[in-house]
C-alpha cells in the first residue's frame, strides 16, 4: 500500500512494479497505469488530503484499490460516455471502466471513496 499526493509518475512506478512482478503482459500494464494515473488525478483535483493505493495478485487476477476523501454522488458515474463535445472534465472515469474488466465504487458516509 502506497499514500499519493503529488506524485503521480512514482505512484505509476509502484504500480508497474507489482504488475510485472505479477506477470501481468505490458499491453495491460500501459492500461492499468492510465487508469491510476486517472484515479490518481481524481484525488488531486476533487479532494485537499492525501489518497491511498493498493494493488495486489491472485492466482487469477490483480486487483487495484484506490481511496481517498472523495465523495461520488453518482453510484453510476463513469459507466456511460460523456458526450465528446461537453466542456470540462468528466471522462476519466469513463476510461477506467473502459481499460479495467470490473470497477466497483463506493462511497462510505464520511465521504471515503473506494474505486
Amino acid at each position: 500500500m502506497r499514500t499519493y499526493r503529488e506524485d503521480e509518475a512514482a505512484l505509476r512506478a509502484f504500480a508497474a512494479e507489482i504488475a510485472r512482478r505479477a506477470g501481468l503482459e505490458e499491453p495491460r500494464i500501459r492500461d492499468l497505469l492510465l487508469a491510476v494515473g486517472e484515479l490518481a488525478g481524481n484525488t488531486l483535483v476533487h479532494t485537499s488530503g492525501p489518497g491511498t493505493f493498493a494493488l495486489w495478485a491472485t492466482d487469477d487476477e490483480i486487483i487495484c484499490q484506490i481511496q481517498d476523501s472523495g465523495w461520488i454522488k453518482d453510484p453510476q458515474a463513469g459507466t456511460t460516455c460523456p458526450d465528446p463535445a461537453a466542456p470540462g472534465g468528466g471522462r476519466g472515469l469513463w476510461v477506467v471502466h473502459q481499460l479495467f474488466d470490473r470497477v466497483e465504487m463506493h462511497t462510505g458516509q464520511i465521504g471515503r471513496a473506494h474505486v
